[in-house]
């Protein structure tokens, strides 16, 4: 990989970073934000109800965060591996990811071929 593409890489690999970790930030931001106005000044049937209908999109909330953490995790270990000179391997086959892949996807973790593979399993 030449350098230029290589820093290229490792920006946008930085700049998914910073993007996911203010999402984390604001759906955490906006769950607190939710339960207050859905709380604040409702009578006690309609505070049930309010916090019912919190449940159901905190539940959401939460499986959208758990994706946003799993993704920022894959951008971090991304990073690593690019400090310690092992990013753009395929973990399956050991064999180097195309650099279109990597342009598109910089934190993928598999090569096409076993992406796919691992797809149809």
């Amino acid at each position: 990989m030449e350098p230029e593409e290589s820093k290229k890489l490792l920006r946008k690999l930085h700049e998914a970073r910073d993007k996911l970790e203010q999402d984390l930030e604001r759906l955490a931001r906006d769950t607190d934000e939710t339960e207050q106005e859905l709380t604040a000044g409702l009578s006690y049937d309609d505070r049930v109800a309010g916090l019912a209908a919190l449940a159901q999109d905190r539940e959401l909330d939460f499986s959208l965060e758990e994706k946003v953490r799993m993704l920022l995790t894959r951008v971090n270990e991304a990073i690593r591996e690019f400090k310690e000179d092992e990013y753009g391997i395929c973990k399956s086959c050991g064999k180097p990811i195309s650099p279109e892949r990597l342009e598109f996807l910089p934190y993928v973790e598999r090569c096409i071929d076993c992406q796919r593979e691992q797809e149809t399993r």
